[in-house]
């Protein structure tokens, strides 16, 4: 595999300052986040317990509508009381820094514990308890809101559980395990929205956006960097994972050495700009106006061609071209 010529994507991104703002504009939130949770500094700093931000804060991509998507992982037993404590003062501070009440009247709010976020790995346990999606978000998007040193070690936990194959300095070591759980994750997305598509209660459509936009970029934002280039080692996966889905997707496009993806790139963040502030614009609803819905929809196809081009290249192995599909 050819070495990557520059760092010409990653320039890219970091010369587009309208995503270049929204990250600033995120991490001044994640600040004030983590100030509120000094504040309950009895809460939860003394307990080996972590808190961490998922979906567009967890991104880096929050805009002025964004929601606070917190998840609360320890690994110690939390006995009921703590964690009606954790959950109270969770609702506390999401009301003081005024955010939308949390979604389904707080249905997701839950104590994950870190064992189970490993060991019920294919389990039907994972999916009726929800630690496969909380797993995969604090792989894929997330920021620590507290206690973050503990929040890298459980980080490093979970990746260390999908490359404990990999042998000392084995330079064939390829994360499969990992690229699959993800894919996994992507078709299960995509089977969540199925579900509630012909529900008339739920904004249906506002979901078919954000998998045709956010969370496609989430998934395949992460595999471009796994299969392009060279193999990583379990260490560099933990360091792809701090990222953001666009500062691994081009550090992946990067590694892929394919220059002449530069003008599709722009393109792409372009269009990723357009959905990002038409959802803060509007509801993206049935009704959207035809001609944005048009507009939306052709902009949906561009974005989602260009990570296929880019995951399916010709300076992809062809054993990973070949994983993707089978």
């Amino acid at each position: 595999m050819t070495a990557s010529l520059s760092d010409s994507f990653q320039n890219i991104l970091c010369g587009y300052t309208p995503l270049v703002n929204r990250k600033i504009s995120t991490s001044g939130k994640l600040i004030q986040i983590r100030e509120k949770f000094k504040e309950n500094h009895d809460v939860f700093a003394n307990r080996r317990v972590t808190v961490f931000c998922a979906g567009s804060i967890g991104r880096k991509d929050s805009g002025k509508k964004s929601d606070l998507d917190l998840f609360v992982v320890a690994n110690e037993k939390v006995n009921q009381l703590d964690t009606y404590n954790f959950f109270a003062n969770l609702i506390k501070i999401n009301s003081e820094l005024k955010y939308d009440k949390f979604s389904n009247d707080g249905e997701f709010l839950k104590v994950y514990q870190l064992d189970d976020l490993t060991k019920l790995t294919g389990t039907r346990e994972e999916d009726s308890q929800n630690v496969f999606t909380a797993r995969m978000l604090l792989l894929l998007e997330s920021a620590p809101a507290c206690n973050e040193s503990l929040y890298y070690e459980f980080l490093q936990c979970v990746i260390n559980h999908y490359c404990r194959d990999e042998k000392s300095h084995d330079s064939s070591f390829k994360p499969l395990f990992l690229l699959n759980d993800i894919l996994r994750y992507w078709r299960t997305l995509c089977l969540n929205y199925e579900k509630i598509r012909h529900d008339t209660s739920k904004p249906w459509r506002k979901k078919n956006v954000n998998l045709k936009f956010s969370r496609m970029l989430t998934v395949y934002g992460t595999v471009l960097p796994l299969i392009a280039g060279r193999e990583h080692s379990h260490e560099e996966i933990i360091e792809f994972c701090k990222l953001s889905p666009l500062e691994r997707l081009s550090k992946g496009l990067d590694a892929l050495n394919a220059p002449e993806l530069e003008p599709d790139f722009l393109k792409f963040l372009e269009n990723y700009e357009y959905f990002l502030n038409l959802k803060e614009e509007e509801q993206i609803q049935d009704d959207l106006e035809s001609e944005k819905k048009r507009i939306l929809d052709e902009k949906a196809a561009e974005f989602s061609a260009f990570l296929y081009a880019a995951c399916t290249h010709p300076n992809i192995p062809l054993e990973y071209r070949r994983y993707l599909v089978i």
